[in-house]
């Protein structure tokens, strides 16, 4: 496992979805797309820009992410995971859903199969914006300042997401597939590029949440074992497959739960 914790905010910033901000974090709502565009050009970037440069100048974001790398291979609906190359032994085991209709396909799918003989690879990442940022929105709301308590926890949620997504990118540079990569960040959004992130608790990975839990114990425990021998490890979980939503941004995202305190104390 390795970590970084050497960030550009500034180049973070450049990979965050505007649509999602503004139209879902900021509640942007336009009886038309000329209006649409007014207002985000009139009102929205600029609120963007000067709370960027405050979160900047006021170190309210530590961007951290750790991640490393697995040899696995797929039986059934089932990825298993091995601690290669010291023993081979299993050391977890993830159930993925199956499309009931269309291709029919599963996550397992698109790794090789046991009957191969052969072990393929996963990305294991975990993204973190740090607790900082969950104070201060929590100051905000506190104090009733509800629009910038809006634009902050906007921005944080978002931001965890584009961390994610500029991190995959160096996982698949890392994986010698990048250059697949489509030119422009925003086509990157549409997944525009080889391979995919998922996380527990979408589509792909729905569970109810005890399972969901279980899951992300799971990944902790990988990557905490991998602390304990190396000591390089210092947050927790989510996959390359791994999509993200919250302030401690992995596998199902909880931003406030047992996994996120864990990371606080790790970090």
């Amino acid at each position: 496992m390795r970590v970084r914790k050497d960030f550009d905010l500034n180049e973070v910033f450049q990979y965050i979805n505007h649509t999602a901000l503004f139209k879902n974090q900021w509640q942007l709502k336009t009886a038309s797309q000329a209006d649409y565009l007014r207002l985000v050009e009139e009102k929205y970037v600029p609120v963007l820009s000067e709370l960027q440069k405050e979160v900047i100048a006021k170190g309210w974001f530590e961007p951290k992410v750790v991640y490393g790398y697995f040899g696995c291979y797929s039986e059934g609906n089932d990825v298993l995971l091995f601690d290669l190359p010291e023993t081979r032994n299993v050391i977890a085991r993830f159930t993925f859903p199956r499309q009931r209709e269309g291709r029919k396909l599963s996550i397992a799918d698109f790794f090789v199969p046991k009957s191969s003989g052969q072990f393929d690879v996963i990305g294991l990442s975990v993204v973190t914006i740090g607790s900082r940022a969950s104070e201060e929105t929590k100051k905000l709301f506190d104090a009733g300042e509800f629009t910038k308590y809006l634009y902050l926890h906007g921005l944080s949620v978002e931001t965890a997401e584009a961390l994610a997504e500029l991190f995959h990118k160096q996982i698949r540079e890392e994986l010698g597939i990048a250059g697949d990569d489509a030119p422009r960040v925003g086509d990157l959004f549409h997944q525009k590029y080889r391979g995919s992130r998922y996380s527990f608790g979408y589509p792909a990975c729905r569970s109810s949440l005890p399972a969901r839990v279980c899951v992300n114990t799971r990944v902790y425990v990988l990557t905490r074992r991998t602390e304990l021998a190396a000591q390089e490890l210092r947050a927790i979980r989510s996959s390359c497959a791994g999509r993200t939503r919250a302030r401690c941004s992995c596998g199902a995202a909880y931003g406030n739960g047992p996994i996120a305190g864990e990371i606080k104390k790790i970090l």
